[in-house]
């Protein structure tokens, strides 16, 4: 094997040694692992009373399972990256500068980055979230403005 001479390697044995620490301490830092997460053991993040998500990130992904309760309404917003909702039962009314879309059980939405979105569940729905960014407003809970039950607070009509 030939190695190239550059002003990385090293020239002497202590050298020698130096670099091969440092390499080998920055080859550690770069490592990647797998991450196994367990959905049951996840905090729920309590959005509202009738929207409860547990996300996980990684380095460049969130994935969110949602539980959303019938009459959940979400303010007309957008992302600067892609989003996928996959619903696994129930059904939710999305209202797009497109037109508005049903999803149901086993169907999936990909809406664009930048494209304004809201949204009404039609009854209690289980979906899965899939953002291709970390979802700062969901760490930060800035999001939760954003969603309301007006149902809720029906209780005396």
């Amino acid at each position: 094997m030939v190695l190239l001479k550059n002003k990385s390697q090293p020239r002497n044995k202590r050298n020698k040694k130096e670099y091969e620490e440092r390499n080998l301490n920055t080859a550690e830092s770069e490592k990647k692992y797998m991450q196994f997460y367990d959905l049951d053991k996840v905090e729920t993040d309590v959005v509202n009373t009738s929207y409860l998500r547990k996300a996980v990130y990684g380095e460049t992904l969130a994935v969110a399972r949602l539980e959303v309760q019938k009459g959940e309404v979400t303010e007309t917003h957008s992302h600067d990256t892609e989003e996928v909702i996959y619903v696994l039962h129930g059904a939710w009314l999305f209202h797009l500068p497109d037109g508005d879309v049903i999803v149901e059980g086993n169907q999936l939405l990909c809406i664009p980055a930048g494209v304004p979105h809201s949204s009404e569940v039609l009854e209690h729905t289980v979906a899965i979230d899939i953002c291709s960014k970390n979802r700062p407003d969901w760490q930060s809970g800035q999001d939760k403005a954003l969603h309301s039950n007006p149902e809720q607070f029906l209780w005396g009509v």
